[in-house]
């Protein structure tokens, strides 16, 4: 897809401006660390949902029952962001206190995120011009104000995590093998939007851009027909591994509900039999590319009315 060099992002440069910032980070973040406040609301709601969970809450159950009297107020986050830090915690906390414990997660995995997103950046840097170059891309990301902002120390809320899954997906652009690429591609893009649907507008555009050049050069479905594959069948399983009430789950804001599982499925019952087909006029195939895009729009406003409405009667 893009004119790629053989050079190799060196490892060592990259680990040392890692470590340096990350030492950096963690000074100037030590009162958020040590009292495990977070960096705002987000932040501190995130560790209380990830206490209860430790604290033997159901996976499946995100309700946060500090809120809204005794009903509680159900949640949308995700649990599969919490997965890491739990891991850490689990660890630690019978050797080093649940405090303390609490303090190494909420401090490691965002630096860790950031390591990843900057070495990502490096690799993608390095294939498009050198090796030199991908150095310079990782220290100008491990610079970037905006990037530190979210992976600082007890940043534990998922917009780090989104970072990581955008990064990513750009990464398996430059990939030569397509399969490879295609199904790390729509991985990542389902687990962007399972974290959150503020991931879906790219989402669009990655998708956008793989269609866009199977249309006008057929030769790139393979890529594109692994990426829908991989994302569809990724996007279900974790609805329904994170899902207790399934299908039939309430409609939230910032998350995958049915309509959207619906719109997915329409779209890939469309674009797979038709790159399968690989029709040699790329007028049919933009046609296919287009019923898609329409069919899918259609199936979420259906399914996102015949919800409401449900929901109305119910009442």
């Amino acid at each position: 897809m893009f004119e790629q060099r053989s050079d190799k992002l060196p490892l060592l440069p990259v680990l040392a401006l890692w470590l340096a910032v990350s030492v950096i980070m963690i000074v100037a973040g030590w009162n958020n660390i040590v009292t495990r406040s977070g960096w705002d609301p987000d932040d501190q709601l995130r560790m209380v949902q990830l206490r209860d969970f430790l604290n033997g809450q159901s996976w499946f159950d995100i309700t946060q029952y500090r809120m809204n009297g005794d009903q509680g107020a159900p949640m949308h986050w995700s649990r599969l962001i919490e997965l890491p830090l739990a891991l850490i915690i689990v660890l630690l906390a019978p050797v080093i206190g649940q405090p303390a414990a609490e303090m190494v997660a909420g401090t490691l995995v965002p630096l860790l995120c950031l390591g990843l997103a900057a070495w990502m950046i490096g690799q993608i840097t390095t294939r498009l011009s050198s090796r030199e170059a991908g150095v310079v891309a990782v220290l100008v990301t491990l610079m970037s104000p905006a990037l530190l902002m979210q992976f600082r120390p007890m940043r534990i809320d998922h917009h780090g995590w989104q970072i990581v899954m955008a990064v990513l997906a750009l990464w398996t652009l430059f990939w030569p093998n397509k399969k490879r690429g295609g199904i790390t591609l729509g991985l990542a893009l389902a687990v962007w939007l399972h974290i959150s649907l503020e991931g879906a507008p790219l989402t669009a555009a990655f998708f956008l851009l793989l269609g866009w050049r199977w249309i006008f050069e057929k030769a790139h479905g393979q890529r594109l027909i692994w990426t829908i594959t991989s994302f569809a069948l990724a996007s279900f399983a974790l609805f329904i591994g994170t899902q207790s009430s399934a299908l039939s789950a309430a409609v939230f804001c910032d998350t995958i509900s049915p309509p959207h599982i619906a719109a997915i499925a329409i779209a890939a019952a469309i674009m797979l039999p038709a790159i399968m087909a690989t029709p040699k006029d790329w007028r049919i195939r933009m046609g296919a590319a287009a019923l898609a895009g329409a069919a899918a729009f259609g199936g979420d406003l259906a399914a996102c009315t015949a919800m409401q409405g449900r929901s109305l009667w119910q009442s």
